[in-house]
């Protein structure tokens, strides 16, 4: 296979549906998509190409380093603070993104901005980044005041370029919106102490990819091939929708 350049990955992007002038989340795989002339470069190249110069184009810039508990909590064993200290990065704003290279190569594209929250932030580029953006709080990382709750607003294309379900961090807003959604709560050091910021709980993979597949089923969204890539691209709104009635059903049942 020969390697894929900007113009034809961006030429794939529009044949599935990305809209030019709107606001696209990416979750992404490099690997997924074959080779690439110029690497995770060239498909931020050609995500924004596809976009044009009215759209913003948005991805998650996680770290993995949140020490969580189960449920929702005011404090938490000194172990588990210490040990959330000793995995926090000194400087979350310039930390390296876990979320892959494709989000690296955003991360550090020049006018690239970044979310203020210290694990979860999101990125953006395009002239609707800052509205996306902020504010961020810590508590409830993905819910009515996040970047989550204001893409969906918006209704933003979600874009699974390689990736399943599992990874759309969009669904984690849905299920924050569930009253028997589970919960967690995130330790964050701050000073001598720390902050019990509480959020929705993990998926692991369980009602995600099963949400995808009826989501899809029922005729929202879309599917196709960029490059080597499985790919589907969904709207914000009526995605968020779906997932939480699902939830509320499935969760309800056990």
């Amino acid at each position: 296979m020969s390697a894929l350049s900007a113009d034809a990955i961006a030429g794939d992007l529009r044949r599935l549906g990305v809209v030019p002038g709107g606001v696209l989340m990416v979750h992404a795989s490099l690997s997924a998509l074959g080779p690439v002339e110029g690497g995770a470069e060239t498909v931020v190249d050609a995500l924004l190409a596809a976009i044009g110069p009215e759209g913003t184009l948005v991805m998650p810039a996680f770290l993995e380093v949140a020490v969580c508990v189960e449920g929702i909590v005011e404090s938490a064993p000194h172990a588990l603070i210490e040990k959330a200290r000793e995995t926090f990065p000194t400087d979350p704003a310039n930390a390296r993104s876990e979320m892959g290279a494709i989000p690296e190569a955003l991360r550090t594209r020049p006018g690239t901005q970044r979310s203020a929250h210290p694990t979860t932030s999101v990125i953006a580029t395009g002239p609707r980044a800052a509205e996306v953006l902020e504010p961020h709080p810590v508590a409830w990382a993905t819910g009515v005041a996040s970047p989550f709750a204001r893409m969906t607003e918006m209704d933003a294309q979600m874009l699974l370029l390689g990736v399943g379900f599992n990874r759309l961090s969009l669904l984690h807003h849905a299920e924050g919106l569930v009253p028997n959604g589970r919960r967690k709560t995130r330790i964050v050091p701050q000073g001598e102490g720390a902050l019990m910021a509480p959020d929705v709980g993990d998926d692991l993979g369980v009602h995600f990819p099963a949400i995808g597949a009826a989501l899809l089923a029922s005729g929202t969204g879309r599917t196709g091939q960029v490059g080597a890539a499985d790919c589907a691209l969904v709207p914000a709104r009526a995605t968020v929708a779906f997932a939480a009635g699902y939830l509320s059903a499935a969760l309800s049942s056990g």
